[in-house]
């Protein structure tokens, strides 16, 4: 388990997100995800979910979460 997610769930979400980049960019297979996920200033999937948890436990510890936090 990764964060709640299955990581067979969170490695699809990563080729989802891998995909995307490359059909927004429109770009081939030639240039690895890593750098047109650099190109579009976005964080990897595992990365950003760190950083969302983060926040929450900043939030947490300085009372600025949302009142049900408070109980975890």
């Amino acid at each position: 388990m990764w964060d709640g997610l299955a990581l067979h769930l969170a490695d699809k979400l990563q080729k989802l997100q891998s995909r995307s980049t490359r059909a927004v960019t429109n770009s081939g297979y030639d240039i690895g995800s890593h750098d047109l996920l650099e190109m579009l200033e976005l964080d990897r999937v595992s990365v950003k979910k760190v950083k969302q948890k983060a926040v929450i436990v900043y939030k947490n510890l300085n009372n600025q979460a949302p009142s049900y936090l408070n109980t975890i």
